[in-house]
């Protein structure tokens, strides 16, 4: 177990010295969020959805990039650039099963998600409230 929660520690961090899959997962989303609810705030549109406004029905849309962003650029480009550098070589002579490194993987890529999605549903709570305190 202890093996485990220093494999996720050291995943995490190379994932952090990932520009590309930090900025598409955590940044990508929420700045799209903010700008396109600054330009069409949250009123209702008749036509389109009278009950929910832009923000409320992008949340979704942005947890969906996410989540893809996570699974397509995050899972493989991570995977690809040990097996090259010959990290996974190298995990193969630790005692570790090859379980635990995916494991690891999966824990370090759910949790980056999981983060992402909470700071979108902040960001789209927060930006909900400027727009009602500015209109009203």
């Amino acid at each position: 177990m202890r093996g485990l929660s220093k494999l996720i520690l050291v995943q995490f961090k190379l994932f952090l010295r990932e520009p590309a899959a930090f900025f598409f997962s955590l940044i990508f989303p929420s700045a799209l969020l903010l700008l396109f609810g600054a330009i069409w705030g949250n009123t209702p549109d008749p036509d389109f959805n009278p009950n929910f406004g832009y923000i409320d029905t992008e949340v979704p849309a942005m947890t969906g990039i996410i989540i893809a962003t996570v699974g397509l650029l995050g899972i493989p480009i991570a995977t690809a650039t040990s097996r090259e550098f010959g990290v996974l070589r190298r995990y193969r002579a630790t005692p570790m099963s090859p379980a635990t490194y995916f494991v690891a993987d999966v824990v370090v890529n759910l949790g980056v998600a999981i983060i992402g999605m909470i700071l979108l549903i902040v960001l789209a709570k927060v930006s909900t409230i400027c727009v009602l305190a500015a209109t009203g």
